[in-house]
């Protein structure tokens, strides 16, 4: 047995800002606006210093922006209008380990087959080798499973009020209009995966004996498992509407009723290319079964 030892640091680096405008047009009109934005960069320590390191997801880097813009009209004494926008993105990104090195070309380095690259994702198989040879991050050798994604949420929100007083009665209406954004991808392992156990080099499989890492050093597969993933890279959005009016009526100076309604309709979610799953019951099924004619149900 070899002991291998060694240390790394990781490094993070966080910019953020905020700005923000408010501008009295006239004695009617006001406007307001702000933006924010941060970005954290960080690179996590890479345990043995190539492409082929389980310990890292790789640099990171995670962003958000906001920012919201709104415009208030007075129509005399009695009467306010506002109307506001909301702007927010967030999201994440890991290329895993093989993104500190940009130039390596796992097809050429490691005789990988060209159909890997139909995943459209640069990385190298995850190596699991039992018996001992204990995983330092998910894998033993090679890229980190589940280490590479790319996360963002976005939404719009558009929102107008309307203000006004009449003797006794304050009336407020109001609409809004909001729109959710996400993309989601996250493979699993696109490089494959294979797990060595002693198994393999066993002269008596079933009663033990055998070494993971001579099953690994000979190539010999052996009751273990594999995988090997084409990615998914859905964006889904919805919509939501909403408008609400609302009474406060000062019946006498003990007495306030507050009456009010709101309506609220979210629309289903959808993807941006409508290549969305989904089971239609309707469907006629492809199963034939003599005693069970005309079946139906199936995925579309």
């Amino acid at each position: 047995y070899i002991n291998f030892i060694t240390s790394a640091a990781g490094v993070t680096s966080r910019n953020a800002f905020d700005v923000r405008v408010d501008h009295h047009l006239n004695d009617q009109t006001t406007l307001t606006g702000r933006f924010s934005y941060s970005q954290q960069l960080a690179t996590a320590p890479n345990c043995f210093g190539n492409a082929l390191d389980p310990c890292t997801a790789g640099p990171s880097s995670r962003q958000g922006r906001s920012g919201v813009f709104n415009v208030t009209h007075s129509f005399g004494a009695a009467k306010v209008l506002s109307i506001s926008y909301g702007y927010i993105r967030g999201g994440f990104s890991n290329p895993g380990s093989i993104g500190e090195f940009p130039s390596f070309d796992p097809q050429q380095a490691l005789g990988l087959p060209s159909y890997m690259l139909a995943s459209g994702v640069k990385t190298t198989p995850s190596i699991n080798i039992d018996g001992g040879y204990g995983y330092i991050g998910g894998d033993s050798i090679g890229g980190q499973g589940w280490s590479i994604a790319r996360v963002v949420h976005e939404a719009h929100q558009l929102l107008g009020n309307l203000d006004q007083i009449h003797g006794r009665h304050e009336f407020k209406y109001g609409g809004e209009v909001r729109m959710e954004k996400n993309y989601y991808f996250q493979p699993g392992k696109p490089g494959g995966t294979f797990e060595y156990d002693r198994y393999g080099t066993s002269q008596l499989p079933t009663s033990g004996g055998g070494d993971a890492m001579a099953t690994f050093l000979t190539g010999t597969y052996y009751n273990g498992w594999g995988q090997y993933e084409v990615p998914l890279r859905p964006t889904t959005q919805n919509f939501e509407y909403a408008g609400y009016f609302q009474d406060n009526w000062r019946v006498n100076d003990k007495l306030t009723v507050n009456l009010g309604l709101r309506y609220e309709l979210p629309l289903p979610r959808t993807e941006s290319k409508n290549q969305q799953e989904w089971f239609d019951p309707t469907l006629p099924s492809p199963l034939k079964v003599a005693s069970l004619p005309n079946l139906v149900g199936g995925e579309v």
